[in-house]
């Protein structure tokens, strides 16, 4: 993507739009899951021995009871991101392809919007989630290392944004599920489950960097992969919880374009009242994206990694 004015700064929107599309899933999801429930839920008297029978604890086989479930949950937090990795961008020659991020000043750790809304129905599950982390940055050459064929002289000025998306669709099955300690309040001392997910993923590279004296390196490179993973749950008295999941994305399709993702995230969640919660943790997507050859070739390869803050609302 060119743009019209090379003085520009490169502003992302979509952060907000994915807020917001977010949200109006969130408000609309509870009605329509209720209208599917009360289409397919048996006679109330059908679905009370399960719970009648007294379930103490142990591996559930069965459908998950009202008492373990939860219908809807949105995260909303902030994730405190460093941009790591070598980019190369089209119209670099030999050997003045590959740049670190450092070199161009992208790597300063910053606050972004991170997202995920959870649908859930017994045992399955759907998961949509997104972030995006913008960043400009301002440096100036050494005169020794090449900036993707744009020249550099010692004391050369140049800026340079980042703006990098990932958006995230999941389906999971509770094929595992435990509850142990029933108390008297109806609560549980310990829940936890383990679920396979499989989905798609699709990653937004924007780059761009201008040389003050003339001269600009850009590209907006757009991939989509298949993933696939595993998250585990554990959650105590219905007040501490922690989730780990890991997926990897692999998309070989095409002589001279690839992708090639590796997600990683564990929270920490403490709710002080039933369905509102405060969550804590640490996530890392690693990925390597690549497409064209020669001078016209674009490559990032590197990582988005660093700790996040944030609010839970489950119900």
């Amino acid at each position: 993507m060119r743009h019209d004015d090379a003085n520009a700064i490169h502003t992302s929107h979509r952060p907000a739009l994915l807020a917001g599309a977010l949200l109006a899933a969130a408000c609309l999801a509870p009605h329509a899951l209720a209208q599917a429930d009360g289409a397919d839920a048996p006679p109330a008297e059908a679905a009370s021995p399960a719970l009648d029978a007294g379930f103490t604890g142990g591996l559930l086989t069965g459908p998950i009871p009202p008492d373990q479930a939860w219908t809807v949950q949105g995260e909303v937090v902030a994730w405190y991101v460093s941009p790591g990795g070598k980019l190369t961008l089209p119209g670099s020659g030999d050997g003045q392809g590959r740049v670190d991020a450092s070199v161009l000043n992208l790597d300063s750790p910053r606050l972004s919007p991170y997202v995920e809304l959870h649908l859930r129905a017994d045992r399955g599950r759907l998961t949509f989630s997104g972030f995006d982390v913008s960043i400009e940055g301002d440096f100036v050459g050494d005169g020794q290392t090449p900036i993707f064929g744009l020249g550099s002289s010692e004391g050369d000025a140049f800026e340079s944004a980042l703006d990098f998306s990932s958006y995230e669709a999941t389906g999971a099955y509770r094929f595992w599920h435990y509850a142990d300690g029933r108390r008297a309040d109806g609560t549980w001392r310990l829940i936890a489950g383990l679920e396979p997910l499989v989905g798609v993923r699709l990653h937004d590279a924007d780059v761009r960097v201008r040389r003050l004296a003339g001269g600009v390196a850009e590209a907006d490179e757009v991939f989509g992969e298949p993933v696939a993973g595993l998250r585990l749950d554990l959650q105590m008295y219905e007040r501490l919880s922690v989730e780990a999941h890991t997926s990897l994305g692999w998309n070989p399709l095409g002589d001279e374009r690839s992708s090639f993702s590796w997600d990683v995230a564990v929270g920490v969640t403490w709710r002080p009242v039933r369905h509102v919660g405060v969550q804590v943790g640490y996530r890392q997507l690693a990925f390597d994206l690549e497409d064209g050859e020669g001078t016209d070739r674009f490559r990032f390869r590197g990582a988005m990694a660093g700790v996040f803050a944030g609010v839970t609302v489950r119900f």
